[in-house]
């Protein structure tokens, strides 16, 4: 009979379940559990109890026990350091206090540093500017004296050439005729031509 619990002749009919009949049924049926369990060895009862589906929801339920623990405790962590964390703002809020007017400084000598910077890179921008529009002035300026140059150096070329061929060779000639009337007069001639 070690392993073999049976009950035998329980039928409830669910449709003529009387509260008092139901609550001397269970009593019944929970006296029969425990003789059994007394009868039984205790080896018997704890394999009972470890194994089957009762076995399980028991494993499940001390799981779930655990888990819930474990969370508990987490939270009861929690609450410690929530506890311990406005006494350590408390004890901040002096140095937090004394720290404020040096930071209060510090940002406004950073605002005037930025001024500053802001002004001088304008400055810079402005004189970048100024720097470019010269050098295109100069640059233009210079464009226009190379082309005025070459127009001159043009100029006075064909001048030059337009002088020479009207006036010069002519008066080459001249001169020539006149050198050579020169050397026919000292050598006895007297037709220069």
């Amino acid at each position: 009979m070690r392993g073999d619990v049976r009950i035998l002749g329980i039928q409830i009919e669910w449709e003529s379940i009387n509260r008092d009949e139901l609550l001397q049924q269970t009593s019944t049926l929970k006296k029969q559990v425990d003789e059994l369990r007394e009868t039984m060895p205790s080896e018997t009862a704890a394999d009972l109890d470890t194994k089957g589906p009762l076995g399980e929801v028991r494993k499940e339920t001390a799981n779930k026990a655990e888990d819930i623990a474990k969370q508990l405790e987490r939270v009861r962590e929690g609450q410690v350091q929530l506890e311990k964390a406005p006494r350590k703002l408390e004890e901040a809020l002096p140095k937090l206090k004394e720290a404020l007017p040096k930071l209060e400084e510090g940002l406004r000598k950073l605002e005037e540093a930025l001024r500053k910077l802001e002004v001088t890179s304008i400055q810079h921008e402005t004189k970048n500017e100024e720097h470019r529009y010269l050098a295109r002035l100069i640059g233009v300026e210079l464009l226009l004296g190379g082309l005025g140059f070459l127009s001159g150096v043009v100029l006075a070329t064909k001048g030059f050439r337009l002088w020479h061929l009207k006036l010069q060779v002519h008066q080459d000639r001249i001169i020539q005729m006149k050198a050579k009337a020169k050397d026919a007069q000292h050598n006895g001639d007297a037709h220069p031509f």
